[in-house]
């Protein structure tokens, strides 16, 4: 089904997975960062998927306005919602407090796909949060590439 992957990201993970799931859909499937592209027109979409990746916690301001601003036009077709980070333990909560109660009811799936630390194009703040808190000190990439998959199933 022709697919509207939008997302958001700050450092790439996220938008490597949008366009990996957007090659995997086909049919005419397109990715949008909602930083560059605020109000992509879904009229032409059989269905939608919103990534985000998190940070402290919380996704970034453009996803949540986003999500807030055309939640009953994500109602009204087929949904999946996926987050991007790398704490493994807190993901469970993360996707329940970043979406509201329709969406994670309406989505199908709710899903983490992984993440990764790419420690080059970091912040100077980002880096060393990142070297304090997660005892990081070197590149990772740990994307969920057969949850990736088994989400661009669905969709296909």
């Amino acid at each position: 089904m022709k697919t509207a992957v939008l997302y958001t990201t700050t450092y790439g993970t996220t938008q490597r997975c949008a366009e990996a799931l957007v090659a995997a859909i086909g049919q005419g499937s397109q990715s949008f960062d909602l930083r560059s592209v605020p109000e992509p027109n879904l009229q032409e979409f059989d269905a939608v998927i919103v990534g985000a990746s998190v940070y402290v916690g919380k996704i970034q301001p453009a996803a949540e306005a986003y999500l807030k601003s055309h939640e009953d036009e994500l109602l009204r077709k087929p949904l999946a919602l996926f987050l991007c980070g790398m704490q493994e333990k807190e993901m469970s909560n993360q996707l329940q407090n970043n979406f509201s109660e329709s969406l994670k009811k309406h989505a199908k799936p709710l899903v983490w796909l992984g993440g990764a630390y790419p420690l080059k194009k970091m912040s100077f703040m980002h880096k060393l949060m990142v070297k304090t808190i997660a005892k990081v000190t070197d590149e990772q990439v740990a994307i969920r590439w057969p949850e990736l998959e088994q989400l661009a199933n669905i969709f296909q």
